[in-house]
């Protein structure tokens, strides 16, 4: 027989002892609600880590097709950095491939009045009016560029292609060709080999 009297003793003397307490137990009904909303993200503060993020976002949106959320995160930039010229170049480039010639050739010369020196904007110039159907202007652009950097391939190929579209521009052709394939394209090297041609 159990002696009631020792057993209330030692839970009194030793509380450690009481292993089946019970824990402390809040109702389910009465927990306060998760907030289950996705957190928002901090901007960034520093220019570089915003230029760098927004950058990847509209890139990220370019490749999903949705232009206007990439216009957002360039103009996100624009806002850290009013004058960042690879940043107003995207934009160019993104009106460019919606069909949008004049306003994207406009965003590029605002790109070359901040750096006049600006080999890629002259390109995108060019091929915003080779896309346009102005082969003339098309082709000036492409020598602005290429006098300012001589080691883009991507110039000297639609200078061929442009050269190649021209009565008398076999032999400009032939010299823009050879340009890119001393520059390492495969396309110019292809066809200048199916020409029996050297570089």
């Amino acid at each position: 027989m159990i002696n009631s009297s020792y057993y209330s003793y030692q839970t009194r003397q030793h509380p450690r002892r009481r292993l089946f307490q019970p824990r402390h137990h809040v109702h389910p009904e009465k927990q306060p609600p998760l907030d289950r909303e996705t957190p928002q993200i901090r901007p960034p503060t520093h220019p570089l880590q915003a230029i760098r993020l927004y950058t990847a976002l509209a890139q990220s949106y370019r490749q999903n097709g949705d232009a206007p959320k990439a216009l957002e995160c360039y103009n996100q930039i624009l806002q850290y950095d009013s004058l960042h010229t690879p940043t107003i170049n995207r934009i160019g480039t993104l009106y460019c491939s919606q069909g949008f010639y004049e306003r994207a050739i406009a965003f590029h010369k605002r790109a070359l009045n901040i750096r006049p020196d600006d080999a890629t904007a002259y390109k995108y110039i060019g091929k915003a009016y080779n896309d346009w159907g102005k082969p003339d202007k098309a082709i000036q652009s492409f020598i602005r560029a290429t006098n300012l950097c001589n080691t883009d391939p991507e110039t000297y190929m639609y200078l061929a292609e442009l050269y190649g579209k021209q009565k008398k521009g076999e032999r400009k052709q032939q010299s823009a060709y050879r340009r890119a394939a001393r520059l390492g394209d495969k396309n110019a090297q292809a066809w200048l080999v199916k020409k029996g041609l050297t570089w």
